[in-house]
């Protein structure tokens, strides 16, 4: 094997742990307590029919990026394949996706400092919580994003240590009779698949991996479905490490949970026999949240710099910054326990129009109305998108009918 080759493996390697670290994060928080309704093996099986989804959309938006010659955004790819009602729709699914999702990662990332504050003998009113999570961490985005890179390198490597860790010591926790439950014939077995897609999503940093991997279509296949495997992996260890601890009823089970908008780790740490795996779940989803935190408020900041036309310099900077934590801050402090339904919402309607319907749409007309070739088609053609046009339009459905309460919300 030449040089040559054992760096362009590395670079893929390097960009499926990119995806990986994308998707892996505060969304791990909430997977249990809401597939909690449906057992183990259920979820699973949403959580693969999930997978495979945005897998599938991922790869179609890597054929529109490799259709466009110039570095862009997906605003611009559903501007050039869809005109500008494309174009339109993409820009509010965006910000409706950036700024849900903020708002979910803030009503956490402000509950857990509560909690850290109380245990120091220090107390504060949720609102003061809220405002000292929003505040410190929103600072942060006033630096560059090189630096604010290597901060999330160095916070994503302690995400996957307390995993690591959680999972070689918890598992002789596991009780095997919790997850021989299935729910299978309910009609509430679909209900976790907007959260699903949230827990996967990826797409939007596909863009960046074009320049990274040289626009190299076989290369950048590979990461994405490298990078999504992994993912997959990922939720299956801690699917099976909270469903197999904590019971599904009882005090701190998990329809407790459900009903009192906890997150997952509360279970597993009140549950958890050894003080040291408690202490080390509070800290994998504090820096879960942080993670996803900085990586979409990084994302939103430049979407809205790029957009709007404001330099992420100076007064620009300021400004920016103020423009996304301000409304983020106001809803999640003013809106009780919206973690779940807030990332629930960017699912069920955000990521099956963004990374569902609008990827489809841009590559069937790519492909049947404006003959664009593409260098590594999805298989299937029609047959495939129409079938994933059906399950984006699906979860929107689910999503509706959770809002009308016909499934738990």
């Amino acid at each position: 094997m030449t040089f040559a080759q054992i760096k362009d493996q590395l670079s893929i390697i390097s960009a499926a742990f990119l995806i990986g670290g994308t998707a892996i994060g505060g969304g791990m928080l909430a997977l249990p307590v809401t597939t909690g309704f449906i057992g183990f093996m259920p979820s699973i099986f949403v959580m693969a029919c999930a997978w495979l989804f945005m897998t599938a959309t991922g790869l179609l938006l890597l054929e529109v990026n490799l259709w466009i010659k110039k570095e862009c955004h997906i605003v611009t790819m559903a501007g050039e394949l869809l005109g500008n009602k494309g174009k339109a729709v993409a820009w509010i699914t965006y910000l409706f996706v950036c700024y849900a999702s903020l708002v979910a990662y803030v009503d956490g990332g402000g509950r857990i400092t509560l909690q850290v504050m109380q245990t120091w003998g220090v107390e504060l009113t949720r609102s003061q919580a809220y405002f000292a999570f929003t505040g410190f961490f929103g600072a942060f985005l006033l630096l560059s994003n090189q630096f604010l890179s290597r901060i999330n390198i160095v916070l994503f490597i302690a995400l996957v240590g307390a995993y690591l860790y959680m999972i070689a010591l918890g598992s002789s926790e596991v009780t095997p009779v919790f997850l021989e439950r299935a729910q299978w014939d309910k009609p509430w077995m679909l209900a976790c698949l907007p959260l699903m897609l949230t827990s996967f999503s990826y797409q939007w940093i596909i863009p960046s991996l074009t320049p990274l991997l040289q626009k190299n279509a076989t290369s950048i296949r590979c990461a994405i479905i490298f990078g999504t495997t992994l993912t997959f992996l990922v939720y299956l260890c801690w699917q099976w490490l909270v469903l197999g601890v904590v019971p599904y009823e009882g005090e701190n089970g998990l329809l407790f949970a459900f009903q009192e908008h906890h997150l997952a780790t509360d279970s597993l740490t009140v549950l958890l026999k050894s003080e040291r795996l408690a202490f080390i779940a509070k800290f994998f989803a504090f820096f879960a949240l942080i993670t996803s935190f900085i990586g979409m408020a990084i994302s939103c900041l430049d979407f809205l710099s790029d957009g709007l036309h404001i330099p992420r310099k100076g007064i620009g900077s300021i400004f920016l910054t103020l423009l996304v934590f301000v409304p983020v801050y106001y809803f999640a402090e003013n809106f009780l326990n919206v973690f779940l339904l807030a990332l629930d919402l960017t699912g069920g309607f955000g990521d099956a129009i963004m990374n569902g319907l609008l990827p489809v749409a841009m590559v069937w007309v790519g492909r049947y109305y404006q003959k664009r070739h593409s260098e590594v088609p999805l298989w299937g053609g029609k047959w495939m998108l129409s079938a994933l046009f059906i399950f984006a339009v699906g979860a929107i459905v689910v999503e509706c009918l959770k809002l009308s309460h016909v499934l738990p919300m």
